[in-house]
């Protein structure tokens, strides 16, 4: 599932979720709406789904999200 978005940042949280641009290395941005996400898991799924050509997951620590282009370009 992955920490809560209002444990991160030092307990500070990273305020209110609005939308990401993730350009893949072939050049094509999408915008990821990550409103409503309450914790990595949720982000992680919403990129995952957003057909942008990159992935997400957990880092080793399980603290934060690595990006990773599978768009092959």
């Amino acid at each position: 599932s992955g920490p809560l978005l209002s444990t991160l940042n030092g307990g500070k949280g990273i305020g209110t979720a609005g939308s990401i641009s993730i350009t893949n290395r072939v050049g094509v941005t999408t915008q990821v709406d990550l409103s409503g996400s309450e914790g990595l898991r949720d982000v992680m799924d919403k990129i995952n789904n957003s057909n942008s050509g990159v992935t997400a997951s957990l880092n080793r620590s399980r603290t934060g999200i690595v990006l990773q282009d599978i768009t092959g370009g």
